[in-house]
């Protein structure tokens, strides 16, 4: 059941329907993609970086960041949410699209 719930809520997309011709360099495309993800998570006060770098990266669930960091499961969540915002606030600052759906929320991270 959890494993439909994420795939409707994630809907997977095959290679082949990506139009790769269409598609334009971003305000940090002199970065390779782990250069501009530590770039940005730079950017963000430390906590909510590891948070978000353990939750989004590196895919731990919340209660494993919480029992890792040492922190309760509610502050994981917090933390996270806080740092997504974070993140969606320096890439606008840079000048890219302020959609709303550039940036998981909580709920669509694993």
């Amino acid at each position: 059941m959890d494993e439909l719930r994420r795939e409707g809520r994630r809907p997977s997309i095959g290679s082949n329907e990506i139009d790769s011709g269409n598609v334009s360099p971003g305000a940090d495309a002199h970065l390779d993609g782990s250069d501009w993800a530590t770039d940005i998570l730079a950017r963000i006060p430390a906590r909510q970086s590891e948070v978000v770098f353990l939750r989004v990266v590196a895919g731990l669930c919340v209660a494993d960041v919480a029992e890792l960091l040492g922190i309760s499961e509610g502050n994981v969540r917090v933390l996270s949410h806080r740092g997504l915002q974070a993140i969606q606030r320096v890439l606008i600052e840079r000048g890219l699209p302020a959609d709303t759906e550039a940036v998981p929320s909580e709920d669509e991270i694993l």
